[in-house]
């Protein structure tokens, strides 16, 4: 017989190295809530990386429907879609400073 280094219970013992009887594995199963676990699109979705490639790749696939093409794009579709000028950006345009990079 053993005793469960928990609750002081005797308990018997399948091997040497149990120290809790059922009763204390059943609570400790009760009280630790399972963790679902994560699908894959939430595990892609949390890298910011991820999010950041599909968002890119979103624009530029809109940006080629509009163009009617998709390795050719004309000035002014470009500056519509928040291409830097210095003449824009120098008239309070700031913004366009940070869409440009992508």
């Amino acid at each position: 017989m053993m005793i469960c280094s928990s609750c002081g219970r005797e308990f018997e013992a399948s091997s040497d190295t149990e120290s809790l009887c059922l009763a204390m594995l059943g609570g400790i199963a009760l009280r630790q809530p399972a963790e679902p676990v994560p699908g894959r699109l939430q595990r892609l979705f949390e890298s910011p990386s991820i999010v950041l490639i599909a968002l890119n790749t979103l624009v530029y696939l809109i940006m080629a429907w509009q163009a009617r093409s998709f390795l050719t794009f004309s000035p002014e579709l470009l500056l519509n879609w928040g291409a830097n000028a210095g003449a824009l950006t120098s008239r309070g345009q700031w913004w366009r400073l940070l869409t440009s990079t992508f």
